[in-house]
């Protein structure tokens, strides 16, 4: 299979999460994930459960707490960030 060399853009040097909030602005996408049923009370497990299969590479630390605050901005759709 060829692969196709993406097109030169002069804003292509916009950060991963600007990418995707702009991909956001066109899309008809939900944002937040108790608009699919997510349930706060919820977040626990989910740490749980994806704590173990954090690679040790991770850019980020990923502890209980911090993917906890990952995923309460994730339940209220608040944009990506870099923090």
């Amino acid at each position: 299979m060829r692969r196709r060399t993406p097109p030169s853009c002069p804003r292509c040097s916009r950060s991963a999460a600007e990418g995707v909030e702009a991909l956001y602005r066109t899309l008809p996408a939900v944002r937040a994930l108790r608009e699919v049923g997510y349930r706060l009370e919820a977040i626990p497990e989910s740490v749980a459960l994806i704590l173990p299969v954090v690679p040790p590479s991770n850019p980020r630390a990923a502890d209980e707490e911090a993917l906890a605050a990952i995923l309460r901005r994730a339940y209220d759709g608040e944009p990506i960030s870099r923090d």
